[in-house]
């Protein structure tokens, strides 16, 4: 009974982990907002957004400090990345983000704000 248990234990917690990066494959994260996209912060350098959980495992760039991905001020559409991904916070909205595959950590090339279902 108690291996049982323990297994059934280790099976929820194991599935409950991979949602944490289920949407984020490659260079490419997406779903709604609030599933994609823990926090943001800004900085000198840019915007920052971090990342649930294990998220990294899923990505094929590294995530500055394990979590973070990072879109540049010097983005010629730093403003308009930046405005949708404001938009996409404070309404919920599915959002995809790729992120720049030459690049040695996870910056962001592009967003996409689905305003639409």
């Amino acid at each position: 009974m108690k291996n049982t248990v323990i297994k059934s234990v280790s099976i929820l917690l194991l599935t409950a982990s991979g949602a944490a990066f289920a949407s984020c494959d490659g260079f490419t994260c997406e779903g709604v907002t609030n599933t994609v996209v823990s926090t943001m912060k800004a900085s000198p350098e840019g915007t920052f957004l971090t990342f649930p959980a294990g998220t990294d495992a899923a990505l094929d760039c590294a995530l500055k400090d394990g979590n973070s991905g990072i879109l540049n001020q010097s983005h010629p559409q730093y403003k308009s990345m930046h405005s949708l991904m404001l938009t996409a916070v404070a309404s919920n909205l599915a959002i995809k983000i790729n992120f720049d595959s030459q690049a040695p950590t996870c910056t962001i090339n592009t967003l996409e704000l689905n305003v639409a279902e």
